[in-house]
């Protein structure tokens, strides 16, 4: 997987966004920005040998209302996952096949690229609660380090993940976010190690919504 072609079908989903500004497709929009904790589970634990959550990630949303309790938008992220183990790890790459045996560090960085539908109920100055679905595709960066030396590959993955939320508002145009997702790749490449796995972990969002959005 190039960075071009990755480029590529990420530049498809952000075209939506433009879509989603277009004057007078929407009543009204709402623009989220959160912190975001990660779990991971299945082959993602098992790549980054970790089952404890990780504090680096961030999201960005933008949903627009098109009718009474339907929302649709964007979503876009940046998950980081890492652990440490030892042994042989199988490497597979353009450049390099075999093994490598020691203690090494395991990362991977993953950037949601998603369209989303939510159905959302509420006040407008109360609790607002909305369930969802984003759908699209991963960019999956991964990172092996053994001593100095370090082993990347990049994939492209396409998956969904469902989503709660619940916004509470502060002040006027200001709310406050929380809200959980679960995040599946499916299988469609191989891995760093020669492998065909999926993605799969849960991410928890802390932040803040602007009610009317700033896009």
């Amino acid at each position: 997987m190039t960075i071009k072609s990755i480029a590529a079908k990420a530049t498809l989903f952000v075209a939506l966004v433009a879509i989603l500004n277009l004057p007078g497709l929407a009543q009204t929009g709402t623009s989220i920005l959160t912190w975001d904790l990660q779990v991971p589970f299945g082959d993602t634990k098992d790549f980054v040998n970790r089952s404890t959550i990780t504090a680096r990630g961030a999201g960005f949303q933008i949903r627009r209302q098109m009718r009474e309790n339907i929302w649709a938008g964007a979503y876009f992220g940046w998950h980081v996952m890492n652990g440490t183990t030892e042994g042989t790890f199988p490497i597979e790459g353009e450049e390099y096949t075999g093994h490598v045996t020691g203690k090494h560090w395991d990362y991977i960085n993953v950037f949601p690229v998603m369209a989303n539908i939510f159905y959302q109920t509420g006040t407008a100055r109360g609790l607002q609660v909305s369930l969802g679905l984003n759908a699209g595709g991963y960019i999956a960066e991964e990172r092996v380090e053994v001593s100095s030396i370090a082993f990347e590959k990049s994939r492209w993955l396409w998956g969904f993940a469902p989503e709660i939320g619940i916004k509470y508002p502060v002040s006027y145009e200001v709310s406050a976010y929380l809200g959980a997702k679960y995040h599946f790749g499916f299988k469609n490449s191989k891995t760093i190690s020669g492998e065909s796995t999926g993605l799969s972990y849960l991410s928890i969002s802390i932040g803040v919504a602007f009610d009317h959005g700033f896009f």
